[in-house]
């Protein structure tokens, strides 16, 4: 059975339709849970932030480590925890 959702921002976009949606219920942190969802397909979530986080470190760090002024291009900023991820990586 889905989850119960709040509806909190609707977009249409020559793309298609934007939504960003809250459930009623909170994650394992007692912190609220939102979605992304395009065009009625799912994108992202904030319970992805392990994952988001874990893949920007293992791309980012060893370059960091071995350059002080890198750049990093983050495609597709979604929630931002990978680009918060990169951007704390030592270097």
């Amino acid at each position: 059975m889905d989850q119960e959702k709040i509806i909190l921002s609707r977009v249409i976009t020559p793309q298609g339709e934007l939504q960003l949606q809250q459930l009623v219920e909170i994650d394992e942190k007692n912190h609220p849970v939102y979605e992304i969802i395009f065009n009625g397909v799912f994108l992202m979530a904030s319970y992805n932030e392990l994952s988001e986080k874990e893949l920007a470190t293992l791309a980012v760090e060893p370059l960091a480590s071995q350059w002080q002024d890198i750049q990093v291009l983050v495609g597709g900023l979604g929630i931002g925890y990978s680009l918060r991820a990169a951007l704390d990586c030592d270097g």
